[in-house]
């Protein structure tokens, strides 16, 4: 996970990428960690689904 902390793209579509590598990576190491911690994780949860969206909004204007 330490190495995706400091991975930027050269792109809007590279940052985009690398933001939902990054909060996947910390929502895997806490479910791994604590996987308990059933709060953290659904917040974690909605880090990657926005993360994962604006992945999305950056294709889409890329391809127009």
């Amino acid at each position: 996970m330490r190495a995706s902390e400091k991975m930027r793209g050269s792109s809007p579509v590279q940052n985009a990428a690398f933001a939902l590598l990054r909060d996947s990576a910390r929502t895997a190491q806490l479910v791994v960690q604590q996987p308990d911690d059933l709060e953290e994780i659904w917040r974690l949860k909605e880090q990657v689904q926005k993360a994962l969206n604006q992945l999305q909004r950056v294709l889409e204007r890329a391809e127009q």
